[in-house]
């Protein structure tokens, strides 16, 4: 099970599971700072959230109960600190919205749902899906999702 991880900025592994993946829209954030070590899964659920601009996916990590497919990158240190900053500001922390866990079996941490994400989901009125085989670029890649 993952656990907060506070310190996060000091880990050298990130596993993504969605929009910051290769080839999707948030990859730039990545691209040029991090080091690709390959697709990965974890246990969980992994949700599409309809937003009127845009959907994007939200993870809940669990121990049982489905697969979340991802990548992992390695983020050097020299750069670490500022991508991580970056990371933090696209997932909205500060706003609970979503937190990072560690994930052990990665030795990594990850950005997944947080505490504020459901109510604030529902007191928008955001249609949520769950992505029964938990990848999110092939969900995206069905209709009416377009590329980036």
């Amino acid at each position: 099970m993952p656990f907060v991880a506070p310190d996060h900025w000091q880990t050298p592994l990130v596993w993504v599971y969605g929009t910051l993946r290769q080839g999707e829209r948030n990859h730039p954030l990545l691209a040029s700072r991090a080091e690709y070590r390959g697709s990965y899964s974890c246990p969980g659920q992994l949700y599409a959230i309809e937003d009127p601009e845009y959907a994007y996916p939200a993870a809940v990590l669990a121990a049982e109960g489905g697969v979340i497919w991802g990548e992992l990158f390695y983020l050097p240190e020299g750069v670490r600190a500022q991508v991580y900053g970056d990371l933090d500001s696209l997932e909205e922390i500060a706003l609970d919205l979503f937190q990072v866990v560690t994930v052990p079996s990665l030795a990594a941490v990850a950005y997944v749902a947080g505490p504020n994400l459901w109510p604030q989901l529902q007191a928008a009125s955001r249609v949520v899906r769950q992505i029964p085989d938990g990848d999110w670029p092939r969900y995206r890649r069905q209709p009416p999702y377009p590329e980036p």
